[in-house]
Order: structure tokens, then C-alpha cells, then sequence
């Protein structure tokens, strides 16, 4: 999959344009990215967060270290003397932390699209409505109708009516059935964890399903890392491709596109010498000792030579040297993995420049159907 710069020439980006004149074709699939103006931490962050809150004694550091977020909210749950602490505690950071109930990306999405998917607990999406609601009656307007969802009751035939429609996939604040632990990730993916719950519930995978079979997904804020988001994904696609083979459905239904917002550099499958001057690695010394090469067609990209790891001797690198290439190569590697998983699930890159949200707004509002700015805030999440 090639790097798509940020401009309205680039076919992946014309592809969106396309797609995003039909809203009934499309849904905004927000992930924990879009929290972060409003204020509210990061996975890792928000564990640290919520283990403050609920006061435990627990080092987290070496699970969150590792990217296991899941269990590390099952440590904090399993510490405390009543499960309902768990939930108040949630509760309570997201009011504390949350600076804004609702930003430009929040009205920028409902501007756009009439169905929203997301991950997160807040309730901005709603505020973001009811601001707008507020706008509306303001200019002599009857407010358009709109509900919300929330786990684990959700209805597809109610989410795909023709007004605005929201879906807590992973649960609302203020309810106990929220997905965060490591169990409730096996109840509520029964596909991906088999026979790991005693009590598994196909509710949200079973509108998944149908969500995948009607509509394109644009993920904003939501970085298809979640391993059993990803896995569901691939069984719905694979599942609804057989239902439908022998049928002239399949190949429109295996055209479908799906996009994904990200920084430009955020997923790239290369390294360049900036890359190694900030990792204070010598440039020459490891491109003769070939532990690097340079792309063919491309000078100013780097990938890691054939048995790479075997140069560290011949060029005589220090051991701080050589963590530092491991790092780079897992991360490259990393990358990698998911440019494939992207063009596995026919999911087209976005790439935006700069470090903010306002350049998703700005996109939008190049579609002619949002007006305003954005706030500027890290988009290192997505």
C-alpha cells in the first residue's frame, strides 16, 4: 500500500470523496483518539488514571509497558472489596478529566455522517447532537430526530433508520457493562476467545455482522489495533463473502472500501535517516556495513538488509547501538503488519499532515459539509 500525502489528487483520498457524498453508505467507526480533546486519557494513560482513582496500591507499570491494558484493568477490578468501585472509578475520571463535553471533530463527524460507531464510554457525540439541536432550534429549525445504544442491547434495524444514530459499542459511562477487562473481552468476542467465557453474549458481534455487510467504515481515532476487533472483522467479512458466493452481490460487496485517518508518517514501511540521526546511530556506518539499504527507486528510504542482525559484528557496533536497530526494525516490523492487515481488509489510508485534529476537520470540510475549525491537540493515538 503506498503512502497517500494528504491531497485531494491522491486516489484514496478521491475514493473518500466519493464514498462520503452517499451518507447512507457510510459510518464513523471513533475510537479513544477522539477523547483526547475533550481531555480524557489514552488506554495506558487512563489505567494509571483509573488506578489512581480508585485508590489501589498497584504497580501497573510493567503490564502497561507491555501494551496489556486489558489485564491490567483486571488486576485493578480484582483488588478492590467492591466491584462497583470499578465502574464508579470510571465514572469519575472521565467527569474529572473530561475539559470539554463536545469539540469540532464531535460536530464535524455528525456533519458528515448519520450513524456513529464507537469504542469509548463518554458521551460527547451526544452533547456534540444536542449543541447542534440547540443551533437549530435557534435558527427556527425542528431538530432532527436522534437516539442512542448502548452494549448490550443493540438493535441494527434501529441504528440503520434514516435519522442519527449512535452505537456504545464497548458501553456508556454510567453503566456496569462496559468492555475493558480482559474478560470482557472474551465475553463479549465469544468468536475470538472460544469456550473462554462461562456466560458469552453474541449480541455485539452479531451487529457487527451486519453493520460490516451494509456499510463502508471510516475509522477516526481508532487505530485497528484491537486484536479482537480486527479478528471479527476478518471472520464477518469472510462469513458474509461465503453467504454470498455465487451471487452477483459478492463482487460489490468485496469492492466495498473502508478508510482510516492517520498522520502521515504514523504507519510508514521505511526508515530514513532522520529516523537514525534521532536515534544518534551513525547513517554511514550502518548503510556500509548493509545493515540497512536503501529502496530501490527511493534513496531517501531505508529497509533492513537480508540477515541484518549478523552486520552488528562486522561493523562493530556498540551494544546501545544494536537495542537501538532492534527497536527500529520491531517498529518497521510493526508497521508493516499493519499496512498488510489494512489491505487485507480493503481499508484505504488517509494520511494527514501535521499533528492535529484540525487536519480531519479540514477534510471534511473539503467534502462542502462542515464549517469550523478544530482544536489542536496530539493525534499520536490514532
Amino acid at each position: 500500500m503506498p503512502l497517500s500525502p494528504y491531497n485531494s489528487s491522491h486516489e484514496n483520498y478521491r475514493a473518500f470523496q466519493e464514498y462520503s457524498t452517499n451518507n447512507d453508505n457510510i459510518v464513523a467507526f471513533t475510537g479513544a483518539g477522539t477523547s483526547v480533546i475533550p481531555g480524557i486519557p489514552v488506554w495506558k494513560a487512563f489505567l494509571k488514571r483509573l488506578n489512581e482513582v480508585v485508590n489501589t496500591d498497584l504497580d501497573l507499570d510493567v503490564l502497561l509497558n507491555e501494551g496489556k491494558v486489558e489485564e491490567a484493568a483486571e488486576q485493578i477490578y480484582n483488588s478492590l472489596p467492591d466491584p462497583a468501585y470499578f465502574y464508579q472509578g470510571i465514572n469519575q475520571l472521565i467527569q474529572e478529566d473530561q475539559r470539554a463535553f463536545s469539540t469540532d471533530i464531535h460536530a464535524a463527524i455528525w456533519t458528515v455522517f448519520d450513524r456513529v460507531l464507537t469504542t469509548n464510554y463518554d458521551r460527547c457525540y451526544e452533547f456534540a447532537m444536542d449543541l447542534r439541536h440547540r443551533m437549530w432550534t435557534a435558527r427556527g429549525l425542528s431538530a432532527e430526530p436522534f437516539e442512542w445504544q448502548e452494549l448490550p442491547t443493540l438493535n441494527f434495524d434501529e441504528f440503520a433508520s434514516p435519522e442519527k444514530r449512535l452505537a456504545y459499542l464497548h458501553g456508556r459511562t454510567g453503566s456496569e457493562n462496559l468492555i475493558l477487562r480482559d474478560i470482557d473481552y472474551k465475553k463479549y468476542y465469544p468468536s475470538c476467545n472460544s469456550g473462554a467465557h462461562a456466560d458469552p453474549c453474541n449480541e455485539l458481534e452479531n451487529f457487527l455482522y451486519k453493520v460490516i455487510e451494509k456499510y463502508s467504515l471510516v475509522f477516526i481515532g481508532f487505530s485497528l489495533d484491537d486484536k479482537n476487533f480486527v479478528e471479527t472483522f476478518e471472520n464477518c467479512r469472510a462469513q458474509i463473502a461465503a453467504k454470498l458466493a455465487g451471487t452477483p452481490e459478492l463482487k460489490e460487496f468485496q469492492a466495498r472500501k473502508h478508510f482510516i485517518f492517520l498522520r502521515n508518517d504514523d504507519v510508514k514501511d521505511y526508515i530514513n535517516t532522520m529516523d537514525l540521526y534521532e536515534a544518534n546511530l551513525n547513517v554511514n556506518q550502518v548503510l556500509d556495513a548493509r545493515i540497512l539499504k536503501r529502496k530501490e527507486g527511493d534513496p531517501d528510504r531505508l529497509t533492513f538488509g537480508i540477515n541484518h542482525r549478523n552486520a552488528y559484528t562486522k561493523a562493530a557496533l556498540s551494544p546501545e547501538d544494536c537495542f537501538k536497530l532492534d527497536e527500529l526494525y520491531k517498529t518497521l516490523m510493526a508497521h508493516q503488519q499493519k499496512i498488510d492487515r489494512l489491505q487485507k481488509l480493503n481499508v484505504l489510508d488517509i494520511r494527514l499532515t501535521g499533528s492535529d485534529f484540525k487536519s480531519i476537520v479540514d477534510l471534511l470540510l473539503q467534502s462542502g459539509r462542515v464549517d469550523g475549525t478544530a482544536d489542536a491537540i496530539g493525534i499520536d493515538s490514532i
